[in-house]
């Protein structure tokens, strides 16, 4: 696994139109500059394990999906982005899933994102 790393700022950005399209996780916008990241074994799609401050990386385990968007990568491959929280209600993970497993291309323009649940 990656040493944690702070947030980019498109990152960032990301997670924050994504916690904003939710009055009741908006909230947890103001975590975002403590956060540390490590980035996912994912083949290059570009998903994110979110450490919050003071949190261990092995201890967490998946709790519940807060938001779900969708976008289109430059190639035109419809793009899944997930954000979920651990058992506990904080940040776990930015779930990126391009859905023929390709890598990315483009990181997501927060403009371009459908909130889809």
């Amino acid at each position: 696994m990656n040493h944690p790393r702070p947030l980019r700022e498109p990152e960032k950005v990301l997670l924050m139109v994504l916690l904003a399209s939710k009055p009741s996780i908006a909230s947890l916008i103001g975590t975002l500059n403590d956060l540390r990241v490590t980035e996912m074994n994912d083949g290059g799609m570009g998903s994110l394990l979110l450490i919050p401050k003071g949190a261990s990386q092995t201890s967490r385990s998946f709790g519940e999906q807060l938001v779900l968007g969708e976008i289109t990568d430059s190639d035109g491959v419809p793009v899944s982005v997930a954000l979920n929280a651990d058992r506990d209600g904080n940040l776990y993970e930015l779930d990126v899933w391009k859905v023929d497993f390709s890598p990315l291309l483009t990181w997501p323009d927060p403009a371009s994102i459908r909130i889809v649940g």
